[in-house]
């Protein structure tokens, strides 16, 4: 009994022996609860949860009541609510709503970030005010970031990322809006100063992806008014996006506008550059998505002291070294220089300003009815120094705040890589033998929901966009991600443009991207 107690006994020791050798299993991240009473052991507070856990942990936060506080994270976690509707997170306009300073992974689900106010005197500090992002990789599912604003910049700016900033990091967002947020206007500033940039998103050093998500009614701030001079608006009413990347997939920019300049005695200052969108020194790609009805601000001052308007209503994309814009079954339209308005000036690319440093490529793309200010040539886009080619591209219906209008779809140089369509190409470009220049009739619709995540400019019946580009260079899907080539007109042939017509109104099922 002895022998076989002891050899037993060893046995045990050499497996413990063993086991000490493997590592124990990595702890399991938690998922903690708050709700408004604090009830059935979840937290009360949002703060109190956050305090509680551990990296990697999930904090649930139930609907009801919005939940009036500010949150400082400083490590790994998740918060997710019951939807956008039910769960809202309310800065009540005393700072940021959330706010990340270091390398940490954050993820935002199914809930809403609003009524924040940033007044920081740093301005990079102070940037974002729903949702300030330094270092950090940050994901929204399904968010709403809506109603948030940066304050007056003390001497300097108006503020920066009225929704949120990104800097030196990450951000995703899927399935998410970022509207109604705003930038301010500086104030005590002997020069003016600039209005505040990215009203909607700003972003820094950092990588941007937006899929099928809507930026909309975002304004940048005016100029200020300075005993010395008057500032420029803010840019990029719906983005403001300086190095880094920037990508929109399925996604909208729509009804955003950047600032006006400031007006008193002296020259106007300049309105505001990029009313959806400003790009500095970054990579951007944009595919199957939508920029329409963005508006750049109005110069301010009158007569001969009046400041240029901004440029680029749509987009607007410039860069001291070289960089790469990749459109791709998307659709630029009814965008505006000066917000649209006669006594502007100074304006161009209605639809897409193209400055030094920048190749765009622009693929079965859509440029429709965008205006630039009386006296410019570029109403759907405009060629400053850069490089502009396009393949399976229509403009049509883009032209001048003249009274009455002037068809203008482009100024400066561009280049054609055959199968295009334009109806006023006046600018500098060859023809190539599949090119169809200064077309009329009916060429393209306005823009409408034709089905699919965005809006869409569709073909009417006898468009010469019609079955008229290269099969072997249309992407597989059209901007709604209906099927192509389809039968739209005699052959099986992709049309020009985002949209591809199918006849009596038949489609095929829509492509999963």
């Amino acid at each position: 009994m002895t022998a076989r107690l002891f050899r037993g006994t060893a046995c045990a020791l050499m497996l413990l022996i063993g086991l000490a050798g493997v590592p124990a299993p990595a702890a399991s991240a938690n998922t903690l609860c708050v709700n408004q009473g604090g009830t059935g052991g979840c937290y009360g507070t949002i703060v109190e949860a956050v305090a509680a856990a551990a990296s990697g942990d999930t904090i649930h936060i139930a609907g009801g009541p919005p939940y009036l506080e500010r949150l400082s994270l400083t490590k790994s976690v998740s918060l997710t609510g019951d939807g956008p509707a039910a769960t809202i997170i309310d800065g009540n306009a005393l700072g940021q709503v959330i706010r990340i300073t270091s390398p940490i992974t954050v993820r935002l689900s199914n809930l809403t970030v609003r009524n924040g106010l940033s007044s920081a005197a740093d301005i990079t500090d102070g940037a974002g005010a729903g949702i300030h992002n330094e270092n950090g990789n940050l994901t929204l599912n399904n968010v709403v970031v809506s109603g948030n604003h940066t304050g007056a910049g003390n001497g300097a700016e108006g503020g920066l990322g009225g929704g949120l900033a990104i800097i030196l990091g990450q951000a995703t967002l899927n399935d998410s809006q970022v509207t109604d947020n705003s930038t301010g206007s500086p104030i005590g500033n002997p020069m003016g100063g600039a209005g505040g940039a990215g009203a909607g998103i700003f972003s820094s050093s950092s990588d941007l992806v937006l899929n099928r998500t809507t930026v909309s009614h975002n304004f940048a701030g005016a100029g200020g008014s300075g005993s010395d001079a008057n500032g420029p608006g803010g840019s990029g009413g719906g983005i403001a996006i300086v190095q880094g990347a920037l990508v929109l997939n399925n996604s909208s920019v729509t009804e955003n506008a950047s600032g006006n300049g400031a007006s008193s005695a002296g020259l106007g200052g300049d309105g505001g550059r990029g009313g959806g969108i400003y790009s500095d020194e970054t990579t951007v790609i944009v595919d199957h998505s939508l920029i329409s009805f963005n508006g750049t601000g109005l110069g301010g001052g009158s007569g001969d002291l009046r400041g240029f308007s901004g440029s680029g209503a749509g987009l607007f994309v410039e860069s001291g070294i070289p960089r790469q814009v990749t459109i791709t079954t998307s659709t630029i339209s009814d965008n505006q220089t000066g917000l649209g308005l006669a006594v502007a000036m100074g304006g161009d690319g209605g639809g897409l300003w193209v400055g030094n440093g920048v190749s765009a490529l622009l693929v079965n793309v859509t440029l429709a009815y965008n205006s630039a200010d009386s006296g410019q040539t570029g109403g759907g886009l405009a060629n400053h120094g850069g490089s502009i080619s396009l393949k399976n591209t229509l403009l049509a219906n883009n032209g001048t705040n003249d009274e009455p209008p002037i068809l203008e779809d482009c100024s400066g140089g561009l280049t054609s890589l055959d199968y295009n369509v334009l109806m006023a190409p006046n600018c500098s470009i060859s023809q190539r033998t599949n090119d169809l220049f200064f077309v009329s009739g009916p060429v393209v619709n306005v823009l409408a929901d034709n089905g699919g995540p965005t809006q869409t400019n569709a073909l009417p019946p006898g468009s010469p966009a019609i079955d008229a580009a290269d099969n072997h260079a249309c992407p597989a899907t059209d901007q709604r991600g209906l099927a192509r080539p389809a039968f739209g007109g005699l052959a099986l042939r992709c049309d020009v443009g985002a949209f591809e017509l199918y006849r009596f109104g038949l489609h095929l099922p829509a492509v999963v991207r």
